[in-house]
């Protein structure tokens, strides 16, 4: 399991190059802080949840394109939903998902999709936040993979990936709503941080996605010597999401401070689309900049634009003009110090 060391902080490091480059980004934490290539950097994130179904043609003009603009990595899901329509989720299981029901077996054309993503994303200097789910593959029948299965599955698919440095893996996408072994979070974190354990295998950033209720009891599982990497949470969703910031990500770095400090990401925060304020391209922005101010390690811009990418589809067609300003606006505004207009 990746060994924490003490929080280093240090100003943040020029973006890389746009030039293809010969290895991937290396990902690591120090403390409560993320690394790149061995530099603290305040990561800066872009829901990318459809990318195993875009075209080659799509990956590279949508990576260069976030590259350019100081986007340092993409969340995708190897089991997404088949999106029936654009910026939403019908909730459609597909049947070209990594993990097939009802026994979990790994699809070939689909791993080898995914390895070519991966490979894609770390020639642009793109990490990965590669996140599983298991609501999401079903059979014919409805019924979702048993536990049981979805594990075995989970630790097949990390083996067959191989080394990738630049990729941290959610065990369980929105564990706090979708329960792995057990009903309570109380009974289902330990068995949570069993699976960790079985995945890591090697020097991996390995966390589940939670609440903020529930981020200390599945990040520490009762226990300091928890082997989950990063206190990953989803916002509340509250309308004040945007002025809630700061005070969410001091609590939780008051809660790493109590335990052994771990990088707090705000994986997925308020989505684009469900804010409607007039002023929601400062909001997002802001709300960044705060973010970083507060302590937080990592930061997504969480849009639905890349639900579908499949026949053709980019994230860059799909993004609305003022979703396009706070993209390209990003890295300028959580670099900028604070008061900075």
């Amino acid at each position: 399991m990746l060994t924490v060391v003490a929080e280093a902080r240090t100003p943040q490091a020029p973006p890389p190059a746009a030039t293809p480059r010969a290895q991937p980004p290396v990902l690591g934490v120090d403390g409560a802080r993320f690394t790149v290539d061995g530099a603290p950097r305040f990561l800066l994130v872009v829901s990318y949840f459809d990318a195993l179904r875009a075209a080659d043609a799509t990956l590279e003009a949508d990576f260069a394109w976030l590259r350019r603009h100081g986007i340092d990595g993409v969340r995708i899901f190897p089991n997404w939903w088949r999106c029936a329509a654009v910026r939403q989720c019908g909730g459609h299981p597909g049947d070209d998902t990594l993990m097939a029901a009802p026994d979990g077996a790994l699809r070939p054309a689909v791993l080898a999709r995914l390895k070519a993503v991966l490979a894609a994303a770390g020639r642009h200097g793109l990490i990965v936040d590669l996140s599983f789910a298991r609501e999401t593959v079903r059979g014919g029948d409805g019924r979702e993979l048993t536990p049981s299965a979805y594990g075995d599955a989970l630790a097949a698919a990390v083996r067959a990936l191989g080394p990738v440095p630049h990729v941290m893996i959610d065990l369980q996408n929105e564990v706090y709503q979708n329960r792995l072994f057990a009903d309570s979070a109380a009974a289902d974190a330990p068995r949570v941080a069993a699976l960790a354990r079985r995945v890591d295998g090697g020097p991996r950033i390995v966390f589940v996605s939670t609440s903020e209720r529930e981020a200390e009891r599945y990040t520490y599982c009762g226990a300091d010597g928890c082997p989950l990497d990063v206190l990953a949470v989803h916002d509340a969703r509250e309308p004040n999401w945007h002025d809630r910031t700061p005070a969410v990500v001091r609590e939780l770095v008051a809660l790493g401070a109590r335990h052994r400090p771990r990088p707090v990401y705000l994986q997925e925060p308020q989505a684009w689309q469900d804010e409607r304020a007039p002023d929601r391209v400062e909001r997002f922005l802001d709300a960044a900049a705060r973010a970083r101010r507060a302590g937080a390690a990592a930061w997504t811009f969480h849009t639905r634009s890349a639900f579908i990418l499949r026949d053709g589809r980019s994230l860059a067609s799909q993004v609305e003009a003022d979703e396009r300003k706070v993209l390209e606006a990003l890295r300028q505004r959580a670099d900028a110090p604070a008061g900075t207009p």
